[in-house]
């Protein structure tokens, strides 16, 4: 409360939303912004009860209610009663992601931040188990778990690249017989 924000966004509708509201009520002119994703809207929020009571006026304190993909709209509107101010692209664009003939370079490709909350050390400790074939697999971005990938390589064929542009990913897709999403 002594240092004053302009903006708060939060990430997530959750434990983090009260606290907000709060330093809204004591700094009004603060702007409250909050990004949905899913997991906060369709599995913690119950359609009934006081934790929907008290999200729904929480939320209604808002100035912006950003939502990642249309298919949360419904569901915001069902179950807290409020219309999304903005909502996120959270599908492919067809674009710059279409197929390609190609060689399949690799088996599988890994791509995002390499951060424990990425599940990189689940892949990693499946990929290390006794009687795994060998498997081409391409990691694509960064992070601090990137030492934790370089254990794979006495193993498997690995391949560490850092971020790529749009067109190189498009490439790399296209020369993997599967994209693995191994996020928590």
């Amino acid at each position: 409360l002594f240092i004053r924000y302009d903006v708060i966004h939060v990430h997530f509708l959750g434990m983090l939303s009260p606290i907000a509201n709060i330093y809204k009520f004591f700094r009004p002119k603060t702007k409250l912004i909050v990004t949905l994703h899913g997991g906060d809207i369709n599995d913690d929020m119950p359609v009934h009860g006081k934790k929907n009571s008290l999200f729904r006026s929480l939320i209604k304190q808002y100035d912006s209610i950003v939502t990642v993909g249309p298919s949360l709209n419904e569901p915001l509107e069902s179950k807290l009663g409020v219309q999304p101010s903005n909502t996120l692209c959270a599908g492919v664009d067809h674009d710059l992601f279409y197929r390609l003939k190609r060689d399949k370079i690799y088996d599988f490709v890994v791509v995002g931040s390499f951060l424990p909350i990425k599940g990189l050390d689940i892949l990693v400790e499946a990929l290390l188990t006794e009687n795994m074939p060998k498997v081409r697999i391409c990691f694509v971005g960064n992070g601090p778990m990137e030492p934790l990938l370089h254990q794979l390589k006495s193993n498997h064929e690995v391949t560490i690249l850092n971020n790529k542009s749009h067109a190189e990913l498009r490439e790399i897709y296209n020369q993997s017989k599967f994209l693995l999403f191994t996020s928590k």
